[in-house]
């Protein structure tokens, strides 16, 4: 082995290989610590079978044309097809520093640049969505939980209070699978991360928080300094980025299930019987929906939380990169015949009310 270089091979949920290859040690680090939040186990070499494929590459001396830079314009990304391989290309400040090849199985390529470990994280997710459904499963955005005889999925739109009411759960002595994101396989559900994201407004919301884990992240700017930033971010950041200002104020702080709550058993896998869908409205309601309903409703929330990818999936399907898919089928072959609800939540309903209502919904059935 080269000094100062190391490789890693793991699989993730059960399902892709990924194999990185003679990465600077930093970057192999950046890497492990990513997969740190994962569900993973390391696994003997077999670089030619691996689903996704990371290695180092000299820095590439590409010409974009104008049609590229109209592409990374409005999309992040530039998609060309090399010696018959589909290739995108990630770049920053008009050198590209990531592309990800798409043959029989995926490879990422990186040089060596100070960016180049956060849009491997990107094109890391893209390719294990990708690879996940290659292998006939779905990785999606969603929670679930597990108590006694009771199982079941909620899905949500980003800051509808999930975590909130998943760390709210726990607390009350349910299991958590997932918080944020599970693999569906023909009708069950597997674990996919072990940790979850808290930032500080998860600990005002829930004052016993502090009480489980001390808030080790809290933000030491001072309310004025918050303010300025803020003020300063919503004048110079483009209007569609504004909904990230929080994770520019507030990283958070990834904490395992087991770390939180070392009491509470461990679900890895669960087949649930409710399935809930979170929606935003002026009063408080929940009523059974049909199958198909839940499904139109988990596939447009699917494409919102995934909506950095969008672009990317159509057009690398488009150019014969993947296989295309709808994920409505997809959604109808994998999800269990189990009764959906819709649960509407008024804004400000406590998440003490949020759980109650939850946990009504799945004894209605």
């Amino acid at each position: 082995m080269t000094a100062g270089y190391d490789e890693l091979h793991v699989q993730v949920a059960q399902g892709p290989y990924i194999a990185a290859t003679s990465l600077p040690l930093q970057l192999l680090n950046g890497l492990k610590r990513k997969l740190q939040t994962l569900c993973f186990e390391e696994i003997d070499p077999r670089p030619e079978q691996a689903d996704v494929r990371i290695q180092m590459k000299s820095r590439w001396v590409e010409h974009v044309p104008e049609s590229g830079w109209q592409m990374v314009a409005l999309y992040g990304f530039w998609l060309t097809t090399e010696n018959g391989v589909v290739t995108v290309y990630f770049l920053c400040k008009r050198t590209a520093i990531v592309r990800i090849c798409f043959s029989r199985n995926m490879t990422i390529e990186l040089v060596d640049h100070p960016k180049s470990l956060g849009r491997l994280n990107n094109a890391l997710m893209f390719c294990l969505n990708v690879a996940f459904v290659q292998q006939s499963k779905l990785l999606l955005h969603g929670s679930a939980f597990a108590k006694n005889d009771h199982a079941f999925l909620v899905f949500g739109q980003r800051g509808i209070g999930k975590t909130q009411m998943s760390l709210n759960l726990l607390h009350q002595g349910w299991s958590c699978l997932a918080d944020d994101k599970f693999v569906l396989n023909n009708g069950d559900v597997h674990r996919f991360q072990k940790t979850m994201l808290l930032r500080d407004h998860h600990f005002q919301a829930l004052p016993w928080l502090t009480g489980v884990v001390s808030n080790d992240n809290k933000s030491k700017l001072s309310p004025s300094m918050r303010k300025w930033l803020r003020r300063l971010i919503h004048t110079y950041v483009p209007e569609k980025l504004l909904p990230n200002e929080d994770r520019i104020l507030n990283h958070g702080r990834q904490y395992s299930v087991e770390q939180l709550f070392p009491s509470n058993p461990i679900c890895k896998m669960l087949h649930p019987d409710a399935v809930i869908i979170l929606r935003p409205a002026q009063t408080l309601s929940c009523h059974r929906i049909a199958k198909s309903q839940a499904i139109s409703h988990i596939n447009l929330l699917q494409r919102l939380a995934n909506a950095e990818f969008n672009s990317l999936s159509d057009f690398v399907a488009i150019n014969d990169g993947i296989e295309p898919y709808s994920l409505l089928d997809k959604l109808d072959d994998h999800l269990s015949d189990a009764p959906c609800y819709l649960l509407a939540i008024p804004q400000g309903l406590s998440i003490d009310n949020l759980c109650k209502e939850l946990v009504r919904c799945i004894q209605l059935r």
